[in-house]
């Protein structure tokens, strides 16, 4: 049946909410799927929670009336009428007076969607009256306006409805927070098509370009022309999203200290550039505003070829964890440290704090950092073994392209003699001391490796001296070498390759290995160089 007199029709139900008479006359003007919010009440009530509220509001027994009741109808056909408005209820016990403002959806002559405030106080100057923003739209796949409602717009900091549409091109989906807009129109896709109401929660745009967040309860109905309307009533949800926020900072912070009671968790303010090291323990707890310039400058502790990983790590540059190390105040002794990190995003999906773990593994990275040296060492002379000397000398040239190296290969003369005359001790001695020997007439750049037996290589880089020079110079002062066994008297034969192009370790050692068989063959103790042609 349709209503001839919505404006009378809503008063009548709005009477019968507030006053005391039995409860049991309203709820044919109900529907199962209310929603309601006010009623001096937080949050959504549903259709039980709305009996219970009013049965504990009328067992007061007090005496109220509705007077300067007045409603606006906006929009309205044969089944839905939407209207919002204003009245004042007198309770006449305590002679007070409120004042309400409201929203109503009606649905086929039932109260689907009721919001209600109240304003206290009332004064006889004119107020601005207050009630839910609304916004309705079709249902296209640029979400049309048809109409906003003052309480929106100024929700969105506009100051007319002309400069609102202009803005968002008439189309509520520029209103609407691009990573939101697919489960917005997901949503209401298929919500219509059982013709249910809709809950969202998604953010909007205001003229600010600032966001909120927004809980969306509405309707669906039917124009003229049959096309399907929405009619969103819209409720700010912002302050409930930042304390979710502040919730999800506090459990990452919770879970961070149960992993380990030792570390210490630093909390990195993006947009302040602010940092607070140990804020679980007040008594260490540390302060830094302008953080990343004081982690660049000379007053930090962290060592300088590793200040770049901090900073690129709380610029969102790089991934943790990095490793960093730190001097130890008034000693020469630094600490080792692992640091990983969390982005807490805010409502708007913007990086706003980075929570950050940092743990001491100095005892650790030692202990690593001594076996990685034994796996690339030679364990008799402590060279570079031949793995790892070839991957030094790859990853040199392959940095330094066209720079002028060389690779010089070379090993004792008759050193199955040595050990058969003097036994493998002597032979172990000669190969240790040849290497100290090599070390002490290269450069420290050089890169010396024992690739096995008594065959060893040198890789010179940059050459900026004669090579002949350099050559003449390891054969000889040989007789410095001093050993336990004093008659034991050797020489070696070298062969070097000298190159400026990007070659592999393996051609230039197949090169410099024909010069030192080119020095064997023509009578040992002495060397051959030969040059990339």
């Amino acid at each position: 049946m349709a209503i001839e007199n919505y404006e009378t029709y809503t008063k009548n139900i709005l009477e019968m909410i507030f006053n005391n008479q039995d409860i049991e006359q309203l709820l044919p003007y109900l529907s199962k799927n209310i929603k309601a919010m006010g009623l001096n009440t937080e949050g959504v009530l549903t259709y039980d929670d709305i009996i219970n509220h009013l049965k504990q509001y009328k067992s007061n027994q007090f005496t109220f009336f509705i007077d300067e009741f007045n409603t606006n109808i906006i929009y309205q056909n044969d089944s839905v009428c939407v209207s919002e408005g204003s009245f004042i209820l007198h309770m006449e016990e305590y002679q007070a007076t409120t004042q309400y403002f409201y929203s109503i959806v009606l649905k086929n002559n039932q109260i689907e969607l009721l919001h209600t405030s109240i304003e206290n106080n009332i004064t006889h100057e004119k107020e601005e009256s207050f009630s839910l923003p609304i916004c309705s739209f079709k249902l296209d796949k640029n979400l049309t306006i048809i109409d906003v409602n003052d309480h929106l717009l100024n929700l969105l900091l506009y100051h007319s409805k002309e400069e609102f549409l202009n803005d968002v091109q008439n189309q509520w989906i520029n209103c609407i927070h691009k990573n939101d807009v697919y489960h917005v129109i997901e949503t209401l896709s298929k919500d219509v098509s059982s013709l249910e109401r809709h809950q969202l929660e998604y953010r909007i745009r205001r003229k600010d370009h600032s966001y909120l967040w927004v809980y969306d309860q509405g309707q669906f109905i039917f124009n003229l022309q049959k096309d399907v309307l929405v009619q969103s009533c819209i409720s700010d949800i912002t302050p409930i999203k930042n304390r979710e926020l502040n919730s999800l900072i506090e459990k990452e912070k919770y879970q961070m200290a149960l992993k380990d009671n030792s570390i210490s968790i630093l909390e990195y303010h993006i947009h302040e550039d602010r940092m607070i090291i140990d804020i679980l323990d007040q008594s260490k707890k540390r302060v830094y505003d302008h953080y990343l310039d004081y982690v660049t400058s000379s007053k930090s502790t962290v060592f300088e070829e590793d200040k770049q990983k901090i900073v690129d790590l709380f610029t969102q540059k790089s991934k943790g964890p990095i490793i960093f190390r730190e001097h130890q105040r008034n000693s020469k002794d630094y600490y080792v440290k692992s640091l990983d990190a969390t982005t807490i995003y805010n409502s708007n999906d913007e990086p706003e704090i980075i929570l950050a773990t940092a743990s001491d593994i100095t005892h650790r990275w030692h202990e690593q950092n001594t076996l990685k040296q034994r796996a690339q060492r030679d364990s008799l002379t402590h060279l570079y073994n031949l793995e790892a000397g070839k991957y030094i000398v790859n990853e040199y040239i392959k940095h330094h392209p066209g720079q002028k190296n060389a690779l010089i290969v070379l090993d004792i003369d008759h050193f199955k003699e040595v050990n058969d005359t003097y036994g493998h001790l002597s032979g172990n001695e000669l190969l240790i001391s040849l290497a100290k020997y090599l070390l002490f007439y290269t450069n420290q750049d050089d890169v010396v490796i024992r690739l096995g037996g008594d065959e060893f290589v040198i890789f010179v880089k940059n050459i900026q001296n004669d090579l002949n020079y350099l050559c003449k110079e390891l054969m000889n002062h040989l007789d410095e070498i001093t050993l336990s066994h004093n008659r034991l008297r050797f020489s070696m034969s070298m062969g070097i390759y000298a190159f400026n192009t990007s070659l592999t370790f393996d051609e230039a050692f197949k090169e410099a290995d024909e010069a030192l068989y080119h020095s064997k063959r023509n009578g040992r103790s002495q060397f051959t160089i030969k040059y990339q042609s």
